[in-house]
């Protein structure tokens, strides 16, 4: 037992101050690096989120922009040039070069109203180069007059489910 207490009085007693916390700055200082680490990556993935967030924004303020354009040439195009061609036909038909004459100006003014700014997000944002961006303005003239026509011909008939299928699309 003397030889017990005479090892325990040969180790140095470590003296720990109250103020530093103890244990806790131990643990504190052990877990230090992997709390930058942790925080560090944190900021990466949120940084990731943020840019995801905006990106998704960013396409669909362009597409929206899309859509009110090409819906409102076609109901001017319409408006204006097709039933005007169609009023001085002796059979009130379209005349097929009244009609492609009708998309390319409709084509041109979609892009005016983009802009050169607007065009090259539109482009940006798709991945598309110009003819790319192009032919796919040109889908959605095709098919915004598609549905055009398509609510007009419901409404004429009266079918009110059509109508307001053709309302809901017209709408999107």
């Amino acid at each position: 037992m003397n030889s017990l207490l005479f090892i325990l009085a040969a180790v140095p007693a470590v003296d720990v101050p109250a103020a530093t916390g103890g244990w806790i700055t131990i643990v504190l200082t052990a877990l230090a690096p992997i709390l930058a680490a942790l925080i560090g990556w944190l900021g990466v993935k949120i940084a990731a989120w943020i840019t995801q967030a905006t990106s998704n924004e960013m396409l669909k303020g362009v597409l929206t922009r899309l859509d009110t354009a090409v819906f409102n040439v076609v109901k001017e195009t319409m408006m204006t040039t097709i039933d005007a061609a169609k009023a001085a036909d002796a059979n009130g038909q379209l005349p097929a070069a009244v009609g492609v004459a009708a998309k390319d100006a409709a084509l041109v003014k979609i892009k005016s109203y983009l802009g050169v700014e607007g065009w090259k997000q539109l482009m940006l944002v798709l991945g598309l180069d110009d003819a790319q961006a192009a032919s796919y303005v040109a889908t959605k003239l095709e098919a915004t007059v598609h549905s055009v026509k398509t609510e007009a011909t419901a409404a004429a008939s009266g079918d009110t489910a059509a109508t307001a299928l053709a309302a809901i699309v017209a709408n999107q």
